[in-house]
């Protein structure tokens, strides 16, 4: 059986002047893969994370 993965990209609010996205890559299990970017503001991704608090971390300095 071929595994089918769905992405979904949430648009999150702004923090610091970014673009915040959550990347969820859904393999139709409870093993989901779950991405944060920082895009600016054209929407190029600039950094991912694997947490919010890492990616805000990074926008603070």
């Amino acid at each position: 059986m071929k595994e089918v993965i769905e992405t979904i990209e949430i648009r999150l609010k702004d923090y610091k002047g970014y673009q915040v996205y959550k990347i969820i890559d859904d393999k139709g299990t409870r093993q989901e893969k779950i991405t944060y970017a920082v895009c600016d503001q054209e929407g190029n991704i600039i950094n991912c994370f694997s947490s919010l608090a890492e990616l805000k971390k990074w926008a603070d300095n």
